[in-house]
């Protein structure tokens, strides 16, 4: 796994992450699982729960936004990366 940061608003903490990109049906999906080494605080701990959305920034220095799609005990997140624009 990398090491990156996920950031909501104003809060960053870091993370450890992995990114899978597959195509389907002509079309490339990016999917991937994080997990929380710190502990989500106000509005990242909001978006976790609400499965919204938040900014990772990759090891690279690359920000690709992603949308939770799955919260397995509240530091292991499964999520869908949204294509850069």
């Amino acid at each position: 796994m990398k090491q990156g940061k996920l950031q909501a608003g104003n809060e960053i903490v870091s993370v450890e992450y992995e990114l899978v990109t597959k195509v389907n049906r002509g079309k490339r999906e990016t999917t991937g699982t994080l997990c929380l080494t710190q502990t989500a605080r106000a509005e990242l701990a909001v978006a976790l729960s609400k499965l919204t959305g938040a900014n990772l920034v990759m090891a690279e220095g690359e920000i690709r936004h992603v949308e939770f799609t799955r919260n397995v005990n509240g530091s292991v997140v499964e999520f869908k990366a949204l294509p850069p624009r």
